[in-house]
């Protein structure tokens, strides 16, 4: 069973022996926003040739990426959104 709002749950449904655990995710702070972004754009390798040098890993790029951001403000749906 999940719910946005726990609180609206009748008691009834909540109650011991219906429901063993409960989890409450949270939304991303800056480590889960690099690892969401990395998760999207994998590590490639360095490409000298190329005219657009690219970065190594990535790991600057996604750095970037979740310092510009708030944490704790968007869920995983919308960053993968606004990523892709």
């Amino acid at each position: 069973m999940t719910a946005n709002q726990l609180g609206e749950l009748d008691k009834a449904l909540v109650r011991p022996g219906r429901v063993d655990m409960q989890f409450r995710f949270q939304l991303p702070r800056r480590p889960e926003l690099e690892v969401c972004f990395l998760a999207m754009y994998p590590p490639s390798e360095c490409d000298d040739n190329t005219a657009v040098r690219k970065a190594c890993g990535n790991a600057e790029l996604a750095q970037t990426f979740a310092g510009g951001l708030p944490e704790g403000h968007f869920s995983y749906v919308e960053l993968q959104e606004f990523i892709l």
